[in-house]
């Protein structure tokens, strides 16, 4: 895919509890997965109801219906680069 939005878990701030959560035999990867999901499917119904409430657009929604309903990321998938993971939310440039 070329240009993409993506969201991104920022843990830093946090590591302490994840390995504390670690220790105790939580499965840290299979519930930032889950968070990074649910958070990408919010935002895709928030950008559908946007795009289809036809407010606030220059052209009355005139476009909201056709290509750029379907260009909404409606299954993106958590993609992992070792400890760091990041979920596409949004549009998908490639599509008209």
């Amino acid at each position: 895919m070329g240009k993409k939005n993506t969201m991104r878990l920022e843990t830093k701030g946090i590591g302490f509890l994840l390995a504390d959560l670690d220790k105790a035999g939580g499965n840290v990867r299979a519930a930032t997965t889950y968070a990074l999901k649910r958070a990408a499917q919010q935002i895709c119904w928030d950008t559908e109801k946007e795009v289809h409430s036809m407010q606030g657009f220059p052209a009355q929604g005139k476009y909201s219906h056709g290509d750029t309903g379907r260009s909404i990321l409606s299954q993106p998938s958590v993609e992992w680069e070792g400890n760091v993971a990041s979920i596409s939310v949004g549009f998908n440039y490639d599509k008209p």
